[in-house]
This record gives structure tokens, sequence and C-alpha cells, in this order.
């Protein structure tokens, strides 16, 4: 069964699907059986938490955001992302020094992500005003 909820919890068939993805993505992606997989409660809940998320950040409201970081870490303990963000989040909210120690442990597991630089950069930034 697929249901669609950002249209109302609507059983969607697969010409929907299709319909969905072409308003999305344009004509270039053809519906397939293969794009479907089950979402488990864990996958579903993260999910919920990540539009949370982004419509706090939205917002501004940053320690309506960090809340939801937090609840993100809990449901994927294993994704250092969630303690970069907590990190930048703390900072924005002008909690330097928690910030930093943050911003630090990520870059110790992800010494090589994508972001290592504007992450070093940041907390430069915090450095000069920690508390």
């Amino acid at each position: 069964m697929l249901i669609d909820p950002a249209g109302g919890g609507r059983q969607l068939t697969l010409d929907d699907c299709q319909a969905l993805l072409r308003r999305a993505l344009g004509e270039g992606i053809r519906f397939h059986a293969g794009m479907l997989r089950p979402a488990g409660k864990r996958q579903i809940l993260a999910r919920v938490l990540r539009n949370l998320r982004s419509a706090h950040l939205a917002r501004r409201d940053w320690p309506a955001a960090l809340g939801v970081v937090e609840m993100l870490s809990v449901v994927e303990p294993a994704d250092p992302d969630h303690g970069r963000d907590r990190g930048l989040l703390l900072g924005r909210m002008g909690r330097f020094t928690e910030a930093i120690a943050c911003l630090g442990r990520y870059l110790e597991d992800r010494p090589d992500g994508h972001d290592v630089l504007d992450v070093k950069q940041v907390i430069g930034i915090f450095a000069g005003r920690r508390n």
C-alpha cells in the first residue's frame, strides 16, 4: 500500500506515483517498482523529524531545531551529522564552548568529510567568541 502523507494520506496507485515523480523531477525519470522499499518505524520517525527540523530552521527557531536534532541523535545514534548540526545550533544560540566541543567530535568522527574545512572555519569563529 502506498500512502501520500502530503496529500492527506490518500492511497496512491502506480500511475499516481509516476505523476508525482514527473512533477518533482521531470519527464526523464520513469517510475518502477524497484524505487519502492518498505520503510520501518525508525526510518519514518527520522523522516518526520528531519521535516520538523527543517520547519524550525526556516523559522530560525534554534532551540526547537536543537531539540529535534537531539531526538534525531537518539533515533540515528551512529550518524555523526547530528553532532555537527547540534554544534552549529549551539553556536547560533551563543553557547560557543559547547558548540566547539560538538564540532570537534564531529571532525574526529568524520576526518575526511566533505565539510571539514567549513567546520574548522566555524570552530575558529566560535573560538573567538568562546564563553
